[in-house]
């Protein structure tokens, strides 16, 4: 899928210095439209529509409102420990 907004917000999340320090195990990024997730030890890489996340991935239920005045292109970072 790698959208430009997931896609950058993957890398910076990837990057961050937090990540590393909240030992992150997987990094996850949405637009409200498109879902992707990465497994930070294998490198593994799932997505899928927003929408149809909670099929694919048992690790997390994450309930998403987009908020007033955000549109489907904007990038929202989540950040599960």
């Amino acid at each position: 899928m790698r959208h430009g907004t997931i896609a950058k917000t993957l890398k910076a999340l990837k990057e961050s210095p937090a990540t590393a320090k909240a030992k992150a195990k997987f990094i996850l990024a949405t637009n409200g439209v498109d879902f992707e997730a990465e497994d930070l030890a294998s490198g593994e890489n799932a997505a899928c529509a927003y929408k149809d996340f909670p099929d694919h991935f048992g690790f997390a239920t994450v309930s998403f409102q987009r908020p007033r005045g955000m549109n489907a292109g904007s990038s929202v970072q989540l950040s599960l420990i």
